[in-house]
């Protein structure tokens, strides 16, 4: 019954698309095409989404100026299309600044909040050197707080206030899909003109989403219990344990894709088993502590985004399909080789991590982490330390910005021979996202508090209602 009614609300919400398309609304295009992909539901309307991107690439391509559109829609628009792989120039924010150079904003909109928000969740789609992004960040966060300050003293929009908290406490680019939808719903609803039937589309993909992951859940509890129960030996358990879970997964890719990924899979726990190793030398009173740059070298492995990242490629059905075979080995060779994919969001987890338990770590004695390394090598604060790992969490962000979302096949990428589907790539870039919910307000795995609780459960227990 939910799926029926789930394909009844897509077709409606494909109509209004199609319409909006024909009529060539390219701000109705932009709106409609953020509320859809806020709200979870950007895998039911793939094919419509690219056709709309396509030809409003097509029209922005080469176009250097804002022209007579709104900030709001610019930004918009610069955004959605970045973060679906197109390629937009900064230059087309020019209007904004009084000369490349300087990169200073001028007027356009500073007093319109909802210019404001956009162009600062724009910004964090930067690449590297892309100065005029930079500032454009720095001039949205001023003026965004300012009218937190202003509205505190008065009555006002609190439907705008509640997204400018939300985005300037973790940016939209930077959140997680689901748990962001989950939210949105709730303040799409709220939404002046919001459409009803996408609304009911995102509340039933929510609660059917969610019923997998329960049953997920319930499946994993259940293996732990029987292997713990069936190997009482410590170190048997752990080796068996291991050794049985790598040839499961990579008996289940040889038998649905005809892939041998043991090898793979089996490389890259050996790779973090051995920086574990490393980091245990490291902890010993006999042997001096590593420098910043030894640390990270090491660290980005132990921390286990390469594992997870490598498990993931070889269990997406599009990476591993009986239709791309020769194209998979090829990506598999190139992941294991060219770490670059598995690097940057692997640096933004530990960075995250560190900050958020290196207080509880050096209290317990255990000083090898970024913070600590980092001042001891330069004699910094740790406050400093700290303000220097978010400035490198921001810089790996970029990397992956122009890494990530570039590598597409889409026409208009300059870089769309890449062998890696969108599917994989987003993959990576939701673990730099998992990263800063689970560390962003303390260690949420290590020692959740309250918030982390509830997000939790607001993800995987608590459905819905109508």
């Amino acid at each position: 019954m939910y799926k029926d009614m789930a394909v009844m609300l897509e077709r409606e919400v494909s109509r209004i698309l199609k319409s909006y398309i024909m009529e060539e609304d390219s701000l109705l295009i932009l709106e409609l095409i953020d509320d859809i992909q806020r709200l979870g539901l950007a895998h039911r309307f793939e094919s419509g989404i690219k056709k709309a991107l396509d030809n409003l690439a097509f029209i922005i391509d080469g176009c250097n100026t804002m022209g007579n559109k709104s900030l709001h829609e610019v930004a918009l628009g610069f955004r959605v299309l970045r973060q679906n792989g197109y390629f937009v120039s900064q230059d087309v924010f020019m209007d904004l600044v009084s000369n490349k150079d300087e990169a200073l904003l001028k007027g356009c909109g500073q007093e319109d909040v909802r210019d404001m928000l956009s162009l600062y969740d724009a910004s964090y789609l930067a690449y590297q050197g892309e100065d005029i992004l930079d500032k454009a960040r720095e001039h949205a966060t001023e003026r965004l707080n300012t009218f937190l300050m202003e509205i505190s003293s008065s009555n006002g929009d609190e439907n705008m206030e509640e997204l400018v908290r939300h985005s300037l406490e973790v940016p939209l680019h930077r959140r997680m899909v689901m748990l962001e939808a989950r939210w949105y719903i709730e303040a799409y609803k709220k939404k002046e003109g919001a459409n009803m039937a996408l609304l009911e589309l995102a509340k039933l993909e929510f609660n059917m989403a969610q019923s997998v992951l329960q049953g997920d859940l319930k499946v994993s509890s259940r293996w732990d219990i029987n292997v713990m129960s069936s190997m009482p030996k410590y170190m048997k358990l752990c080796f068996l344990a291991f050794y049985n879970t790598i040839n499961e997964m990579g008996y289940e890719a040889l038998k649905n894709y005809g892939h041998n990924t043991i090898p793979y899979l089996t490389k890259a726990w050996a790779g973090m088993l051995k920086a574990f190793l490393k980091e245990a030398k490291w902890s010993s009173k006999e042997c001096n502590p590593p420098t910043f740059s030894e640390y990270m070298e090491n660290a980005w492995i132990s921390v286990s985004g390469a594992v997870i990242l490598v498990h993931t490629y070889c269990h997406l059905d599009d990476e591993l399909s009986d239709d791309n075979i020769n194209y998979s080995k090829e990506a598999l060779c190139h992941l294991m080789n060219s770490n670059k994919m598995l690097r940057w969001p692997s640096i933004i987890f530990r960075l995250c991590n560190d900050l958020a338990t290196s207080s509880e770590e050096i209290a317990r004695g255990e000083t090898v982490n970024a913070i600590s390394c980092y001042m001891n090598e330069t004699g910094v604060s740790e406050e400093h330390a700290r303000e220097h790992m978010k400035y490198l969490i921001d810089e790996a962000w970029k990397n992956m910005n122009e890494g990530l979302l570039l590598i597409t096949k889409h026409e208009y990428s300059p870089m769309n021979d890449h062998v890696f589907s969108k599917s994989f790539l987003q993959s990576t870039i939701n673990l730099a996202r998992i990263s800063h919910y689970t560390y962003h307000t303390g260690d949420s795995h290590g020692a959740p508090d309250a918030g982390s609780k509830k997000r939790v459960m607001s993800l995987l227990m608590n459905p819905i209602k109508s």
